[in-house]
């Protein structure tokens, strides 16, 4: 992309080098050039140091150039005569109208160089001409532009309207076919396109996002649009000094650094984190957020933080016209922590929500991960594995937990769930894990991409294991006598069938409700039983996990039935995942997963037939 400072050197460097000259030829003795009259100075070269912009708000820029003026002093008495080179920096400060370049270019001061005074613009832009934004200043953009379009936004919690906004700001919003897959949500348009029949300030929308995505994903875009508009105007009008055709930006569903020049980037965050901001302003949104927390906890018959949460956010979601995702992170944004441990969506399912001690976690840290990222984390984490492998700790509800009666419970088909206590308390009870995007990339913060774990988001994450976070695990001392007596047992025998028997006896499940847990049949159990059959491995897995054994118990089987689970062998690393990780999980569970990782299912389900 071209360089604002080169194209003003390249440009205008004649009149530029001429008010520096002049300036400095009548300025000797401020300068300190000279002090004597009959002294010779000339001007050798002018350089170019540093060029600034500044935002006005009236079509126009200010433009600082800071230059190096290089002379050549003659100095004269009756006996001798020295040449000395001499140089001092200068402010040349003018104004110009960016328009495919800068047009009405003119130079309004020149001053001396203070040391030390760069930039000296309270509304800054960069090279590219793109305003330099803060993080922490989002907010006061967002509020800038309300106050400018859409004022009584800021004095009530209100519902804003995109479309007003967008009348008065004196452009248009046509709903139109930009791409065939949608993956363009909209556009906006800073020239004519006369081939398209679209005018210079134009917001396109694909007609067919509003059938795909919900209505709070239309009105962010909108906006987005508009702060394109907004802020962005003189960088695509430097652009066009040399690319024409850069006239147009689109907003896509995913913005990757590699593939957008840095000025695109930075535009595309701040219109991705300006335009929720604008339909959620902070003091009015948390204005609304805490009197409908209060009302919702009245009501409630627990009273109880974790009942009312969803509807919190749904709540809010509702009255501010966005995504339920857009409302959970302006919440957790805004303070209220509590949010972080709703809604999020792993292995086609929502997380039970929970909370922890409010600061424990970092914005990038979760107490959430999906089963293949935990079997990867096994894998590479021999420690925790054996962890996992003993039975200290179990994967419930998509978090590693300390499988203690204080944190987990046991409903009436034997399946573990987290007792209220834990989910109140999961930074006492569960790993952390951190967790970054590999798919998305740029400048969006780490917490907006944790909280973006929903069913409605394109992001997919990788996970990590912190061992500095988890050092309490080592105080932790998990009692499994029980386990281990069976282990005891199945150590001493060499055939699949009576430890079968014996695993059964040991876990209380009876021959039909076994075969109900596995989709075999009960046939097939009674084979398995007599040692009439011999076990498949998709046979033993199934029968691991429909009785929800221990990884370690799980293990001693399938080595029993002569199997062994391959390292090299991706469909039996899935399994030995399954193994550890699916405490929680059924046999149908299983089975969607391995389809979906295109597998065969371990026991079809056969109930429907």
């Amino acid at each position: 992309m071209i360089s604002f400072s080169k194209y003003i050197e390249k440009t205008f460097y004649n009149e530029i080098y001429d008010a520096s000259e002049k300036y400095f030829l009548g300025n000797l003795e401020e300068l300190g050039i000279t002090y004597d009259y009959d002294d010779e100075v000339e001007v050798t070269d002018v350089d170019f140091k540093y060029v600034y912009a500044g935002h006005r708000g009236d079509g126009e820029i200010d433009i600082d150039i800071l230059t190096d003026v290089y002379a050549v002093v003659t100095e004269r008495t009756n006996h001798y005569e020295n040449t000395i080179e001499k140089n001092r920096w200068l402010r040349v400060s003018a104004i110009g109208k960016p328009d495919a370049g800068i047009k009405n270019f003119k130079i309004v001061k020149v001053d001396t160089y203070e040391r030390g005074t760069y930039s000296t613009f309270k509304y800054a832009l960069s090279d590219k001409l793109v305003p330099f934004i803060w993080k922490d200043d989002l907010d006061k953009v967002a509020e800038a532009i309300l106050n400018k379009y859409d004022r009584n936004a800021l004095l009530t919690p209100t519902r804003v309207e995109p479309d007003y906004i967008v009348q008065q700001m004196g452009l248009q919003l046509k709903y139109a076919s930009i791409t065939e897959d949608t993956s363009i949500f909209g556009q906006i348009y800073f020239q004519d396109n006369p081939e398209k029949g679209i005018s210079a300030g134009t917001v396109v929308i694909d007609e067919k996002l509003p059938q795909i995505r919900n209505l709070g994903v239309v009105r962010n875009t909108i906006l987005h649009e508009c702060v394109h508009w907004e802020l962005h105007r003189y960088a695509l009008e430097l652009a066009r000094a040399e690319e024409e055709e850069l006239s147009v930006l689109s907003t896509t569903n995913d913005i990757k650094d590699e593939e957008a020049s840095d000025m695109i980037g930075w535009m595309e965050w701040h219109a991705e984190s300006i335009a929720p901001k604008i339909l959620m302003p902070k003091e009015m949104f948390i204005q609304e957020a805490r009197s409908r927390q209060q009302r919702l906890l009245e009501l409630s018959q627990t009273q109880d933080i974790l009942d009312i949460l969803e509807k919190w956010i749904d709540e809010l979601a509702q009255f501010f016209g966005v995504s339920r995702l857009s409302a959970k992170v302006r919440l957790a944004e805004c303070g209220f922590e509590e949010v972080k441990g709703a809604f999020i969506y792993i292995d086609d399912a929502y997380v039970p929500t929970h909370t922890w001690k409010q600061g424990n976690l970092e914005d990038n840290q979760t107490f959430s991960v999906n089963l293949i990222q935990l079997g990867l984390q096994l894998l590479s984490q021999p420690v925790l594995k054996e962890r996992v492998e003993k039975g200290e700790l179990l994967y419930v509800e998509s978090h590693l937990c300390i499988n203690d009666a204080k944190y987990l419970s046991y409903d009436i088909a034997g399946t573990p769930f987290l007792t209220p206590y834990a989910r109140h308390h999961m930074d006492e009870c569960c790993i952390v894990f951190e967790i970054s995007s590999s798919t998305r990339t740029g400048r969006s913060t780490s917490l907006t991409l944790l909280l973006n774990r929903d069913a409605d988001s394109d992001i997919q994450f990788t996970i990590s294991y912190p061992k500095d976070k988890n050092n309490w695990l080592e105080q932790v001392d998990v009692h499994i006598d029980d386990t281990l007596e069976i282990m005891l047992k199945l150590s001493g025998m060499n055939s699949f069938a009576p430890a079968l028997v014996e695993v059964m006896k040991w876990r209380d499940v009876r021959n039909q409700e076994l075969a109900d847990e596995t989709n075999l049949g009960l046939k097939a159990i009674s084979n398995l039983r007599n040692g009439r059959t011999e076990p498949k491995l998709e046979t033993v897995i199934a029968i691991c996990i429909g009785m929800k054994l221990p990884p370690s118990i799980s293990k001693m089987l399938v080595e029993l039935s002569g199997r062994t689970l391959r390292v090299g062998n991706q469909q039996e690393m899935l399994y030995e995942f399954i193994l550890n990780c699916t405490a929680s999980w059924d046999v149908n569970m299983c089975n969607t997963l391995l389809v979906n990782k295109g597998f065969k299912e371990l026991v079809p389900d056969r109930s429907g037939l």
